[in-house]
């Protein structure tokens, strides 16, 4: 936590407190600080001077990457609300797309190495991906009883289903 608040620090500094740094916002930033952090997970951490902390930090390493790409799904690269406000959703797909991709590909991946947290994070990103395009496609378009039905029925057969999916 202590190298991501120096990151968000430093970078901040680097482009004299600009919202942008070599064109990226805050949480595209910490997209590739997460994947900076995987990188070296793979090279230095396999060391058993560094067994202890493993773990932890493959946890937040994806906790980073992750949430990054969810909040670049919302927002895209835009730093200024009100051109966010003037955006239709429908341009900022590419991001949801590529947040939904990334998220199957990581359970792909879970699956494949027998990995349960890659695994839980890329269900568990899929459907957070899945309920924020739906409130963000569907809210204030159809009745709210409907769409708490459909939250609900969602819910409840995740829930129901959650031990097959293996979290």
């Amino acid at each position: 936590m202590s190298l991501a608040t120096w990151f968000g620090y430093i970078t901040g500094y680097l482009s004299n407190w600009s919202q942008y740094f070599f064109g990226l916002n805050y949480p595209f930033r910490y997209v590739f600080f997460g994947l900076m952090l995987i990188a070296v997970r793979f090279t230095i951490f396999q060391k058993d001077a560094f067994k202890e902390i493993r773990k932890s930090t493959y946890v937040f390493e994806l906790l980073f990457v992750f949430l990054g790409l969810w909040t670049l799904s919302i927002n895209g690269n835009h730093t200024d609300m009100d051109l966010w406000m003037k955006t239709k959703q429908v341009y900022l797909l590419g991001w949801a797309i590529f947040f939904g991709v990334s998220a199957l590909i990581t359970l792909l991946i879970g699956i494949k190495y027998d990995d349960s947290i890659v695994r839980a994070f890329g269900i568990v990103f899929f459907f957070i991906n899945l309920y924020t395009r739906l409130v963000e496609y569907v809210w204030g378009k159809i009745p709210e009883a409907i769409f708490y039905l459909i939250l609900a029925l969602t819910f409840w057969l995740i829930g129901k289903n959650a031990e097959k999916f293996g979290i």
